[in-house]
């Protein structure tokens, strides 16, 4: 982590990802539908919008020392991180 890293600024973000992952996923799921007749599981769509939002903080924020499931499952644990 780097000094004066804002775990504000990373709950902003979470939250901004998680409403454009959620669009974003649910245009493919439909476009899957659409177009290839693919059925989707809710909990299937969940995942990849964890997954989206995972991977794109991990990126906007480079914190590459976390993993994907960090993101996905230990949130709360990655916050009390002392930086």
């Amino acid at each position: 982590m780097c000094d004066g890293f804002n775990f504000k600024n990373l709950e902003k973000a979470c939250w901004q990802a998680t409403f454009f992952a959620t669009l974003w996923t649910l245009w493919l799921c439909r476009n899957d539908k659409v177009f290839n007749n693919k059925t989707w599981e809710v909990d299937d769509i969940l995942d990849l919008v964890k997954t989206r939002v995972a991977l794109w903080i991990k990126g906007s924020f480079n914190l590459h020392h976390y993993s994907v499931q960090d993101f996905k499952w230990n949130l709360e644990g990655i916050r009390k991180v002392k930086v």
